[in-house]
């Protein structure tokens, strides 16, 4: 991804994220009605996840790796991509689930590779962490 479209898809998500806030109040229970009653899921997972969460400052996170804890992921065999980004005291971990198909693990090898190239440039200096 080059920088310049990168910062783009940032703006656009962040605006999206702005403009459709108040969603995030509505019940599940009155989304599942506007759906409809004749409405069925053709996937176990009902849509794609990014997940990230900075562990760091939750209590006993510094023991974590001693104590061998680690996150529990429900296997499906839908046709969604989920990732799961967490920052723990001892670095990143990431976890993801895809279809498996030859598209799915080319495309989600892709994501990993361009998600450490820009982690890493980040964290070298070369690309600002926030546009």
């Amino acid at each position: 991804m080059c920088r310049r479209s990168g910062q783009e898809a940032l703006r656009a998500v962040r605006a999206e994220l702005q403009a459709n806030r108040s969603l995030a109040r509505m019940p599940l229970p009155r989304v599942l009605d506007l759906l409809g009653a004749d409405f069925r899921p053709t996937s176990p997972d009902l849509y794609s996840i990014v997940s990230y969460v900075d562990t760091r400052a939750t209590a006993g996170a510094e023991r974590w790796a001693e104590l061998k804890a680690y996150g529990l992921l429900r296997v499906s065999y839908g046709d969604q991509v989920c990732v799961w980004v967490n920052r723990l005291p001892e670095g990143l971990w990431l976890a993801s689930r895809h279809p498996d198909t030859d598209v799915a693990a080319k495309n989600m090898r892709l994501y990993v590779e361009r998600l450490r190239d820009r982690i890493a440039s980040v964290a070298h200096g070369s690309l600002p962490a926030v546009s």
